[in-house]
């Protein structure tokens, strides 16, 4: 009797705690699902301080504005570097064939074959008189060459030297890959950079001025040597 009593004594123990524990748990039940059902509350930002512009740049009076160079649309722009041209007339023979008719009136004057024949005669280069010593740049036909028969070239080229002051006498004789052009302008070039108060003349064998043309340029000089 006292131990069934005793056991009776506990199981209503034990149920009132477990109604005890059922009833918080699902008092924190319905907490949590009212938390979860809730409606968020958006967060309202204050409002931006708004940004005060800056100044306005005070404006500078430099008074009427004169345009210069080429009109107000060239003002302030750098002046062109003005061409300032000095001009040589040098001599020539050759044993190149002279192009005829009216490509005579423009490079090139003469082709690459052996005209066998020599031929002489002038030509004006022009020089750009602000170039460096050296340079080629500047350096070019002016005027289509003057052909002059052999007697001629010889008593202008006589009378030439008396009246120059060293009465000397420049002759030069290109190498390989340069065209009769070349050899005018380079001949040109020398006397003017070098001050040579004399007279200048070359001699021009018919190269092919091609990088390429070294075995027919090696022909064309042996038989121009005679």
């Amino acid at each position: 009797m006292r131990f069934g009593a005793m056991a009776a004594v506990r199981n209503s123990t034990v149920s009132r705690t477990l109604r005890s524990c059922l009833s918080g748990l699902i008092l924190v039940a319905l907490a949590l699902s009212s938390c979860a059902t809730a409606p968020k509350v958006p967060r309202v930002r204050p409002p931006a301080e708004p940004i005060a512009a800056p100044p306005p740049a005070p404006v500078q009076d430099y008074g009427p504005q004169t345009a210069t160079g080429q009109g107000a649309a060239n003002a302030g722009a750098a002046p062109s570097r003005e061409v300032s041209k000095t001009f040589q007339t040098v001599r020539f023979g050759t044993n190149r064939t002279a192009l005829k008719g009216p490509l005579m009136s423009e490079p090139p004057f003469f082709d690459s074959k052996n005209g066998g024949k020599l031929l002489f005669g002038t030509i004006k280069i022009s020089i750009d008189a602000n170039r460096s010593p050296g340079e080629m740049r500047g350096i070019d036909v002016a005027e289509p060459p003057v052909m002059q028969d052999q007697q001629r070239f010889l008593s202008g080229l006589r009378k030439d030297i008396s009246r120059s002051p060293e009465k000397k006498l420049l002759i030069f004789v290109h190498g390989y890959n340069v065209t009769f052009e070349n050899a005018a302008r380079r001949t040109a070039q020398l006397k003017h950079d070098l001050r040579f108060a004399g007279e200048a003349a070359f001699f021009s064998w018919p190269s092919r001025g091609k990088l390429l043309g070294y075995w027919a340029d090696e022909h064309a000089v042996e038989a121009a040597e005679p």
